[in-house]
């Protein structure tokens, strides 16, 4: 399974564009019960990525909500119900930005278009100075409240630690996240747990980083900072039985 058709070449990435429909099909949605409003707060708190075939865990990352205050939407066909949340125990203020979701049932994807697993990325995937893709429904410019309709997608460079730790705060242990930086383009307010995903050389796609936090959005001289997923590895392996495609 490839998760996804999108290509960062491709991609017009000033401030992002529009996705094409299914050209993402990892992408889930939960969203909280507040007055049936899907406001900037609800959206951050559950964007994220389908993990895997043969198993019932949903990967979400940052603001997990109870399963009795929210759903959970896969595509536009899919709306989960979820019963168990893993949530990393966090460090500090911006370590182990990461936690899972296990769904009452199964999803069925074998020969659905809309719904398809993503691979988690090893180390070795990381590629600095190349593109990665992020996607998310959050606001498309900082301090206001708007949020688009239709899935939004930008391209961003990977910048190496050295030149992230230069230019913004970083978690104890630095190497459980990865930077990107390509002014005027970022993921922004609301995209929070969205992936981060890189192309491999056989051509499938996976999930690096998870939107994470930042100053501000969009400014050349802040990065974006994403959960790095192959620090993360081990820890999911010990829930989910497998941490990578």
């Amino acid at each position: 399974m490839n998760g996804g058709r999108h290509d960062p070449k491709d991609i017009r990435v000033v401030n992002g564009s529009d996705a094409s429909l299914n050209e993402y099909p990892y992408q889930v949605l939960v969203t909280p019960f507040l007055q049936q409003t899907t406001l900037a707060t609800s959206v951050e708190v559950g964007v994220g990525s389908v993990h895997r075939d043969e198993t019932r865990l949903v990967r979400v990352a940052r603001y997990i909500p109870h399963p009795d205050y929210a759903t959970l939407r896969v595509s536009t066909k899919w709306r989960m119900e979820f019963k168990v949340t893993y949530i990393r125990e966090q460090s500090d203020v911006h370590g182990n930005d990461i936690g899972l979701i296990e769904l009452e049932d199964d999803l069925e994807w074998e020969d659905d278009p809309s719904v398809q697993p993503i691979c988690l990325a090893l180390e070795e995937d990381i590629g600095y100075g190349e593109m990665a893709v992020v996607t998310g429904w959050g606001v498309m410019k900082s301090g206001t409240l708007y949020q688009p309709q239709t899935l939004q997608e930008v391209a961003l460079e990977i910048i190496t630690m050295k030149k992230c730790a230069e230019l913004s705060p970083l978690p104890e242990d630095p190497n459980s996240v990865i930077c990107t930086l390509t002014p005027y383009r970022d993921a922004c307010q609301g995209d929070s747990g969205g992936p981060l995903v890189v192309r491999l050389d056989d051509g499938r796609w996976a999930l690096v980083g998870i939107v994470s936090y930042g100053e501000g959005c969009a400014s050349p001289s802040h990065p974006g900072v994403y959960t790095r997923v192959p620090y993360f590895l081990d820890w999911i392996n010990t829930i989910t039985g497998s941490a990578t495609c």
